[in-house]
């Protein structure tokens, strides 16, 4: 049986048509007139599962029959906590009941960004629009050519994102190598983060720039914030917390696992990555050893997806 606690499970209900479910607060609630996804908090002896199908019924008169964790996010507001559960929810049955709530709404995935929203829900817009893989590129030991026919191949495999790490460059050698990564992606709508080193923002035209946790505690984001997508690596409680403050919008925690990019380095494990999954305000990717196959367990331990070099670069 779970306590009483501020734990909300959220459904995140997706159609056929990759259309989401969303609902406008009652006027008289705090926020009133924002849209929200269903879900309220978890009762004394539920689990987040049977808590998720009795708020989605509760709401909307429908039925889960089949869902997935997605991601688990925390939030302070006022003087409480409360850690938010979103379950994606593919299937299910019955049809909405007009008298449950007075405006819902199937909207496009794409278009989410376009409504207003509480604070507490603008990261679970951004989790929704991740993809569960992130491509870290490794460092470009070869060929500009070799290189970019490699990283086309990889694309193709499915990758919608990708953060090219070439930390040997020199800036000017960077950022012709992402001019160059950047082409191939839009060829295949894949979304290119850069590293923040790379200030030529203009000539690249990133659609994100990656931090490294003591840059983003250095770093001032004015200007770039809502531009761009802010990302950040972290490692440690307080790497976290520095970077949820700064207003990033997704971080990388490792090493999840034993990597050899960093032998020396004691990794997390699962528990231990849960517990700092848990902890950040901002979608997580876990990194470190892993590769698509732990897509599932990431997001059974709070994360987003997977990020990773080894594991999904083609050699």
């Amino acid at each position: 049986m779970r306590p009483a606690s501020n734990e909300i499970v959220i459904g995140i209900i997706v159609d056929s048509n990759q259309n989401v479910l969303i609902q406008k607060r009652e006027i008289e609630k705090e926020f009133g007139g924002l849209w929200e996804f269903p879900g309220g908090k978890v009762k004394v002896g539920e689990t987040l599962e049977q808590a998720l199908i009795r708020e989605v019924y509760e709401e909307t008169g429908l039925i889960c029959t089949e869902y997935t964790p997605l991601i688990t996010l925390s939030y302070s507001y006022k003087t409480q906590s409360f850690l938010f559960h979103l379950y994606k929810v593919t299937r299910f049955k019955g049809t909405i009941e007009s008298n449950k709530l007075s405006i819902q709404q199937w909207i496009p995935i794409t278009q989410l960004s376009a409504f207003p929203f509480p604070p507490a829900n603008k990261n679970m817009v951004t989790a929704l629009q991740l993809p569960e893989l992130c491509l870290i590129t490794p460092e470009p030991n070869c060929a500009p050519s070799v290189f970019l026919n490699v990283f086309e191949k990889t694309i193709m495999d499915g990758i919608k994102l990708v953060l090219l790490r070439a930390k040997t460059l020199s800036i000017d050698q960077y950022s012709e190598l992402a001019y160059a990564c950047k082409k191939i992606c839009i060829r295949y709508k894949t979304k290119l983060l850069i590293n923040c080193l790379s200030s030529d923002l203009s000539y690249i035209q990133p659609d994100g720039i990656h931090f490294s946790a003591d840059d983003i505690k250095h770093s001032s984001l004015d200007g770039l914030l809502g531009k761009y997508f802010i990302s950040a690596s972290c490692h440690t409680e307080q790497e976290i917390l520095d970077a949820c403050n700064k207003g990033v919008d997704f971080i990388f925690v490792a090493p999840v696992l034993y990597t050899q990019t960093h032998r020396k380095v004691r990794p997390l494990g699962w528990s231990r990555f849960h517990i700092l999954s848990a902890m950040s305000s901002v979608p997580v990717y876990a990194l470190g050893g892993l590769s698509k196959l732990d897509v599932a367990v990431a997001k059974k331990y709070g994360a987003v997806g997977v990020a990773g070099i080894r594991g999904l670069w083609r050699e």
